[in-house]
């Protein structure tokens, strides 16, 4: 064992030595023609940096736009229908009258979500509807139409 431990200090020693000559040949300057072909420096140009890829802005959302819900026919005729909804009113209201009125919702919609979502983007644009009170707990939100 302390044989295997004198021959790596030895090896280390010895490659210490060839490190320090190569560095001190690598530094001569009457050499330098030849270190700069053998590292081909003399051969290709300066490494370019990369590209860096082109960062496109994000459109903002416009917030004076007003929100487009479904386009289902839902938030019109909930338009049209406002005087004559109770105060205040409630989803399954609008959809019991629509239901009255021979509304046809739309096929690939649950009629209580489309007549839900229509009225939520017209209360948040305060667009002709305005919440009463917030439902919540299996309870349902009131609303109340809102002339304009």
């Amino acid at each position: 064992m302390p044989d295997r431990i004198a021959q790596i200090f030895e090896f280390e020693e010895r490659r210490a030595k060839k490190v320090e000559s190569l560095a001190a040949l690598l530094r001569d300057p009457e050499l330098r023609d030849v270190v700069s072909r053998l590292i081909g420096e003399a051969q290709s140009p300066a490494p370019q940096p990369l590209p860096t890829p082109a960062i496109t802005p994000r459109p903002r959302p416009n917030k004076r736009r007003k929100s487009q819900p479904y386009s289902s026919g839902v938030t019109a005729k909930l338009r049209s229908i406002g005087p004559q909804l109770p105060r205040p009113f409630t989803v399954p209201d609008v959809v019991d009258f629509l239901a009255g009125a021979n509304f046809q919702f739309p096929p690939n919609r649950v009629p209580k979500e489309a007549v839900r979502d229509a009225l939520y983007f017209m209360v948040k644009d305060n667009d002709t509807y305005r919440l009463v009170e917030q439902g919540g707990a299996g309870k349902h939100g009131k609303y109340e139409f809102v002339a304009k």
